[in-house]
């Protein structure tokens, strides 16, 4: 999913971290509070589920867990639709009229966050959840899940991240896991202050500085904007692909490794497309690497673009199983694949250097004997 791979590369490599990642996700979470749609209305939200100092302690704690897991039920369900649907959505973004129209929509979300765009559903929104929220735990935990979408023109570009990681996985229990750990961090003040109802006195006023969370809030949706374009239209090109040589079918590299000089070299497939992430750090960091490019001199390197649907791709996905890029295979001359094999993220050099090592003896062991 480029809309959140790129800033996830941009930003760390998460791809063989879940715990950092659901580290970030939390953080996260706890920064989307700060947010100008979130922060001013934290002691009407506490009111609004009946987290007040009246209270008993004990009840209070109940409803604002309650307000959490709601949220939490929400997110958890958008973790579990981006990682199922991660690598559809991610085809969609190949087409450059689904780029503009996201960028349209984004830059329009901006426009809401500085304040030039009012939207009424939101208002309509929030008084809805005010209103559901005087039936008990229920309505309370209705209401967190309704927070979820109030919130949402605010903490857009941090939830695309978050829900980009989650596409990125293509693990519908990571996806739901990664974004519950999300509202855990968005709801953890809320619990907090709507248990020790104090501590709201020290919680700093509303003011300027929220002006400049908008700022940067607006600034973080138009970054999205602009790597989205940019890699649409100006797609980087990385020198891994020049120095090794490529074949672009798996037919034809398999009609190379049946001729006699090659007739024991296996065939490595790179399945890639501009909006994975991974794919594009394998290009930029592996491929290049001077001990990456002498083990490949013992394979047939074969590099099929899965950017945009097409009849090779879609037939290479069915005959392979292939879930969700990236994804490299190692196949047996004759086109069959060497078991225990597949790479599925990124990995670095050295690693993948012993990994292809691996595979020749694994390659050697599983070749049926010579007539």
């Amino acid at each position: 999913m480029e809309l959140a791979d790129t800033l996830a590369a941009q930003l760390t490599d998460l791809s063989g971290s879940p715990i950092v990642s659901l580290c970030v996700a939390f953080l996260a979470g706890l920064i989307s509070v700060a947010t100008p749609c979130v922060f001013p209305l934290i002691p009407i939200t506490l009111a609004s589920i009946g987290a007040g100092s009246d209270a008993p302690t004990l009840c209070r704690l109940r409803r604002s867990v309650f307000y959490l897991l709601g949220m939490a039920l929400t997110y958890s369900a958008l973790g579990i639709f981006s990682a199922s649907t991660g690598a559809v959505f991610g085809s969609l973004l190949g087409n450059r009229f689904v780029v503009v129209l996201l960028s349209i929509f984004f830059t329009a979300m901006a426009a809401v966050t500085l304040g030039l765009v009012h939207l009424p559903l939101s208002a309509r929104i929030q008084t809805l959840a005010c209103k559901v929220s005087s039936h008990g735990l229920l309505g309370t935990f209705m209401m967190g899940s309704l927070s979820g979408v109030i919130a949402a023109p605010c903490v857009g570009p941090i939830l695309v991240v978050i829900l980009g990681l989650a596409a990125q996985s293509q693990h519908a229990t990571f996806g739901a896991a990664l974004l519950f750990t999300y509202a855990l961090g968005f709801g953890l003040p809320f619990v907090i202050l709507g248990t020790a109802t104090g501590l709201l006195s020290y919680l700093p006023r509303p003011g300027r500085w929220l002006h400049g969370v908008k700022v940067v809030v607006a600034a973080g949706i138009m970054f999205v904007v602009f790597s989205l374009l940019r890699t649409s239209f100006f797609p980087n090109k990385f020198p891994g692909d020049s120095m090794i040589r490529w074949h672009s079918s798996v037919d034809a590299a398999i009609q190379d490794a049946s001729q006699t000089a090659t007739q024991d070299r296996v065939l490595m497939v790179d399945l890639y497309a501009d909006w994975c992430a991974a794919c594009k750090e394998l290009t930029k960091e592996t491929f290049p690497d001077p001990r990456v490019r002498e083990a490949l001199t013992n394979f047939v390197p074969v590099k099929v673009d899965f950017t945009n649907d097409s009849p090779e791709s879609a037939a290479l996905a069915k005959r392979y199983a292939v879930l969700g890029l990236p994804t490299i295979l190692f196949l047996h001359p004759d086109g069959s694949e060497i078991p225990d094999t597949r790479i599925e993220s990124f990995i670095a050099p050295h690693d993948f250097v012993r990994h292809l090592k691996r595979v020749l003896t694994l390659a050697a062991a599983g070749q049926p004997p010579a007539e």
